[in-house]
């Protein structure tokens, strides 16, 4: 194995319980973690997570509101109808923010995959 893979916890996580010390990991890299967690409660543990096992900072990918693809996703949920729940879903961008500040990280930058058009959003979040 490379060295530098010494490095890096890879691998399946509980992300309510992770297995790691306070502070232990100085970059936590999560790439659409958030998109099943519709509900508030669950973000909120899942981020409170994230920011004891954070030294410094947490960079993550979601789907946030506020552009075109996010428009079309919501028109298709609301014509399935109740009986199908998404598996991913949109955040609103000022409750996702909201919620960053809740738990104690300060949005240091913002990042869009294609501006206006895309869904996805990059958070580059530091422990405030």
């Amino acid at each position: 194995m490379p060295a530098v893979l010494t490095c890096f916890e890879i691998g399946p996580m509980n992300a309510f319980a992770l297995p790691l010390d306070d502070a232990g990991v100085a970059h936590i890299l999560c790439m659409r973690l958030l998109h099943p967690f519709a509900d508030s409660r669950d973000r909120l543990r899942v981020l409170r997570e994230l920011h004891r096992v954070a030294r410094d900072s947490v960079t993550l990918s979601l789907w946030v509101d506020g552009n075109l693809q996010a428009r079309r996703r919501r028109r298709r949920e609301a014509g399935r109808g109740a009986g199908h729940p998404p598996s991913r879903v949109v955040v609103p961008r000022r409750v996702i923010e909201a919620e960053f500040a809740t738990v104690g990280f300060r949005v240091r930058r913002r990042f869009d995959q294609l501006p206006g058009i895309g869904k996805r959003r990059l958070y580059l979040l530091d422990k405030g």
